[in-house]
């Protein structure tokens, strides 16, 4: 299992496909390995994140408490490859 820890794009470089093409190398690495699944959180307000997460079929399957701090929730979230 690959674990994703951020995807961070400064937001004059946002809505160009960056963080389309950074996800997309991080499942081409993770596959290259041979890896199975892919794994990471997202706060549950993080819209734009969510958005990106969703559009790579990433699957919301727990909810994590306070993971950002007091009141801030975060999705675990993950994918199963392909071969």
């Amino acid at each position: 299992m690959a674990h994703v820890i951020t995807i961070d794009v400064l937001p004059d470089y946002r809505r160009l496909g960056i963080a389309d093409t950074l996800m997309g190398e991080i499942e081409r690495s993770a596959r290259e390995r041979r890896l199975r699944r892919l794994a990471l959180q997202v706060e549950v307000e993080n819209q734009e994140a969510l958005a990106l997460y969703r559009k790579w079929n990433y699957q919301p399957k727990s909810i994590l408490p306070d993971y950002y701090g007091p009141g801030l929730d975060a999705f675990m979230m993950d994918k199963l490859l392909s071969a």
